[in-house]
């Protein structure tokens, strides 16, 4: 009964993955993953990582070819946190691109995009990136009828409770005759 799978592809640059992944993952594994699953008619949720140090704009551009031209069903992008006490933690402790004493957990959240490691692209870049994806997927899968409910709850019945109390206020008043 499974219907999708979840895949942590990361990216679409063989570079990044190599870093990432220490060279056990590739693209062509991601891709024959990507194939199996469509064998098996399943839909694919790609979880992505941008933001690792050195990461360039090419290896964005990589990463986004790789989502739509595999026509990833749904994705996620997120900006790449080491968490302390984990073997990225170390390795960017051991490169010298954090310091043992940035272990404030204020910044290390996923959702706030306070805090990156990546030099080679601003904070402000990634996050624009970021965005770009994930507001498509999910302005893609939302259902039309949904946002039709959406739109027909708060704007419809709100005008039309609005202009029926506007209507009885007038005659109430006696602006208005019937």
């Amino acid at each position: 009964g499974c219907i999708q799978i979840g895949i942590g592809f990361e990216s679409g640059s063989e570079r990044i993955l190599n870093y990432l992944k220490q060279g056990f993952v590739t693209v062509e594994d991601n891709k024959r993953a990507i194939h199996l699953c469509r064998r098996h008619k399943m839909k694919l949720f790609g979880n992505f990582i941008i933001g690792t140090p050195g990461e360039k704009q090419s290896d964005l551009e990589l990463t986004r070819k790789f989502i739509f031209e595999n026509k990833i069903d749904d994705a996620a992008v997120f900006i790449l946190m080491p968490f302390p006490g984990t073997e990225l933690w170390r390795r960017c402790l051991k490169e010298g691109i954090i310091s043992e004493g940035e272990n404030d957990w204020e910044k290390w959240d996923l959702l706030s995009q306070n805090f990156s490691i990546c030099k080679s692209i601003s904070k402000e870049e990634l996050v624009q990136f970021m965005n770009s994806i994930n507001k498509y997927f999910y302005y893609k899968h939302c259902d039309i009828n949904i946002k039709y409910k959406l739109f027909k709850d708060y704007c419809i019945d709100s005008f039309q409770k609005l202009s029926k109390k506007f209507t009885e206020s007038l005659v109430d008043s006696g602006n208005m005759k019937n």
